[in-house]
């Protein structure tokens, strides 16, 4: 029999179904809300338009934009996934181990070797409830090396979790934490949340390692990214 809990948000309603025989795949729909802008001239630039899928088991996950290039304007919307990461597939494997994003650079595709080190998160006592679950507050930081500027760019996520759904993998590599993010931000402008959360049969539903592209490590990713924009700035 098929139990279905819908759970009303404020903003949204986030909906887990599950089954009684043996499942491991979650599938999970992120969308954003309350997004920042700088300017009006990005404002058409909307995040809302967008919609990202993260699918886990024990092992492995997946995270990468659910393309709806064909119902929007499509430079408008390419312009806005890039913005908001839509550009990255995140791949995780600890059998392996393994941890990567893929991005499309210069008409190459390129599966980035990431550092296997969780974030360093710091968990709160503080909490709220969203829906049905209890959620717990999580704070990290993350230093971003840009070698071709020669700066550091900090970011200080901050995340909702709830350990009622156990697991390590996190939506935009935000690995780490002893449960699933239900709502967060990266940079305190932009916020997502977990639409939709729901159990799926692996035979319909796979997690599949970016194939046909080249590996590259990060640092040497960084660097290539420096020196091409070295290259731009001096001509």
């Amino acid at each position: 029999m098929k139990k279905n809990i819908i759970i009303l948000l404020l903003f949204s309603s986030l909906s887990l179904s599950s089954q009684n025989n043996h499942q491991d795949l979650t599938y999970v729909i992120y969308k954003f809300k309350n997004v920042m802008v700088d300017s009006t001239k990005f404002a058409r630039f909307n995040p809302n338009l967008l919609e990202f899928e993260f699918i886990y088991e024990n092992k492995r996950s997946l995270f990468k934009i659910i393309d709806k290039m064909e119902s929007h304007s499509k430079q408008d919307y390419k312009i806005t996934s890039i913005i908001y990461g839509g550009n990255l597939i995140h791949f995780r494997d600890n059998s392996i181990p393994e941890k990567l994003f893929n991005v499309n650079y210069k008409g190459q595709s390129l599966n980035v070797i990431m550092d296997l080190k969780d974030y360093e998160w710091q968990i709160s006592n503080e909490s709220k409830y969203i829906g049905k679950f209890k959620c717990y507050k999580a704070t990290t930081v993350i230093k971003k090396e840009d070698k071709g500027r020669n700066t550091v760019k900090i970011l200080n996520p901050i995340v909702w979790f709830t350990p009622d759904l156990p697991t390590s993998f996190g939506p935009f590599g935000l690995d780490g934490l002893p449960g699933l993010i239900i709502e967060g931000t990266i940079d305190g402008k932009a916020y997502f949340y977990a639409d939709k959360v729901t159990l799926k049969d692996e035979k319909k539903i796979q997690i599949i390692k970016p194939n046909k592209a080249i590996n590259i490590a990060e640092i040497d990713f960084d660097s290539m990214i420096a020196a091409d924009f070295v290259n731009s700035r001096d001509k």
